[in-house]
């Protein structure tokens, strides 16, 4: 006998993806053992997220995180009206202890890095944002963000 596959388990395991895919560079930590889902409310919550060390590399300043955690990410997605209401995302507990670094060592490669990486990444969005370019898209539209 197969066990049983909810539509919630199948939900949870693709939104594990999207925000895998989304904030997965800037934090580790995404995972469903992190996930508190309340899927058909649209009530999201991770804890104890980890800064990566390259999550400010986009800014392409002389910077590099020694450590950093998030607390708590708590998002509020109106499924029912997404194209209409926003998403909200408040981040609880954010802690950054960052260095400067030398300019003439790190700004090029991590230019280089940056540049290889977003390339990378461009090339796998592609192959599946068809699915999900227009819920992507209206979340984005009306994204708000709150840093506690």
């Amino acid at each position: 006998r197969r066990p049983r596959v909810s539509i919630a388990m199948v939900f949870e395991a693709v939104l594990e993806k999207i925000l895998q895919r989304y904030l997965g560079e800037y934090v580790a930590g995404i995972d469903r053992k992190n996930l508190q889902l309340a899927v058909w409310k649209g009530h999201i919550i991770m804890k104890n997220l980890r800064l990566k060390k390259s999550a400010l590399d986009f800014l392409k300043l002389p910077l590099e995180i020694k450590t950093g955690y998030v607390k708590e990410l708590e998002m509020q997605v109106p499924w029912r009206s997404l194209s209409t209401s926003p998403v909200h995302v408040r981040l609880r507990g954010v802690y950054v202890y960052a260095t400067m670094t030398p300019i003439s060592t790190t700004t090029e490669a991590k230019t280089t890095r940056f540049i290889k990486q977003q390339k990378i990444k461009e090339a796998e969005m592609l192959k599946d944002m068809k699915l999900q370019e227009t819920l992507f898209n209206k979340i984005i539209a009306n994204l708000r963000v709150t840093i506690e």
